[in-house]
């Protein structure tokens, strides 16, 4: 389909025919590239249109191409794009995504990561104290802490759990108390929502007491950018270590509507529906991730105006440059998912 250049002027001259409701200019474009990326940038636009036939047979068109089947199958059910469905309600779907391929690799080399460069950048002391930002079921967390504690041997590990859902912070504590390898821990749990007023909050409960780390692993991607760079300011006077582990994609800068986003939202959910069906699960657990998590997050991403995504993935480019604006030095980053030869997902260290 040509250069990078030529397929953002076909996407705008799509927009436009949509725009001025000229199906037939529509056609003739689509017809004569017969691309699956501008089928389903074609559908997404006609379904905001509520031309939902046309969206309907653009997503057909499109094949099996990143989500389209499945946004088919969304707009045909429920007459819209537009979900306000909750992806914070259960923690059943976030459960089933741990056993997926994509999160065992993730989680596997994300600890890896943590072992290894605390092991070479250790702390010093008898204790450790973690503060973990949108701990989720606190898998990872419990993973993390294991790894640099094996070679630490700490004597007392102090560990704050943070997370909007009282479910996932009970399932969290649960399973750190039962699972971290060290006779004294101690655990509190905050139940709040990462945003600057809640967290102001929670930082004048704790900056007298600094955080040897604090843990942010697929937990502030929900924060935009206008957000994560105040958010990395606050951290600087209760932290000297940061880390971040988090999908290294492109859904927080690009505009609502924009070619740009469209693509990533579909290539990027369409690797993790892909691996999905790679992974041995049962329909059942497929169905339940893909309506509990996967397909309502992309939508939002799709649909609704900037600041309501909800999800804001960020690359590891401009992690690195709010990093370097909130007085952090990147350390180091180790890609943690590679897939077709891309960094899906990555650990930044900042100090």
């Amino acid at each position: 389909m040509g250069n990078r250049q030529t397929q953002l002027d076909l996407a705008q001259k799509i927009k436009d025919a949509i725009g001025l409701k000229n199906l037939q200019q529509l056609n003739l474009i689509l017809n004569s590239e017969k691309d699956s990326l501008l089928y389903t940038y074609a559908g997404v636009l006609l379904a905001n249109e509520s031309l939902n036939d046309e969206a309907v047979d653009c997503f057909k068109r499109a094949g099996n191409y990143g989500i389209s089947k499945h946004l088919k199958e969304y707009l045909q059910k429920n007459g819209t794009l537009n979900s306000d469905f909750n992806v914070f309600n259960s923690s059943e779907p976030y459960d089933v995504w741990m056993l997926t391929n994509f999160l065992k690799t993730y989680r596997e080399n994300t600890t890896k990561a943590c072992g290894d460069y605390f092991s070479k950048n250790s702390i010093l002391g008898k204790e450790i104290s973690i503060l973990d930002l949108g701990t989720g079921n606190g898998y990872l967390i419990a993973d993390i802490i294991n790894s640099i504690n094996s070679q630490a041997n700490y004597s007392k590990i102090d560990l704050v759990l943070v997370d909007k859902s009282e479910e996932m912070l009970l399932k969290a504590k649960s399973y750190c108390l039962n699972n971290i390898k060290c006779k004294n821990l101690s655990i509190t749990t905050e139940q709040i929502e990462l945003n600057l007023k809640t967290f102001g909050k929670l930082l004048e409960q704790y900056e007298k007491i600094p955080f040897d780390i604090v843990n942010c692993a697929l937990s502030i991607h929900h924060l935009p950018h206008e957000v994560k760079l105040p958010l990395l300011k606050f951290l600087r006077p209760i932290s000297e270590n940061i880390v971040i582990s988090e999908c290294n994609w492109s859904h927080d800068i690009p505009e609502t509507g924009s070619f740009e986003l469209i693509k990533n939202v579909s290539e990027n959910y369409g690797c993790i529906f892909d691996d999905l069906r790679k992974s041995c699960l049962s329909e059942k657990d497929i169905e339940c991730f893909i309506s509990g998590i996967g397909l309502p997050e992309a939508l939002k991403i799709l649909t609704k105006p900037r600041m309501e995504r909800i999800d804001y993935h960020t690359t590891i480019e401009h992690w690195s440059e709010l990093a370097e604006k909130a007085d952090w030095h990147v350390s180091k980053v180790v890609p943690t998912v590679i897939y077709n030869e891309k960094t899906e997902s990555f650990t930044m260290f900042l100090n």
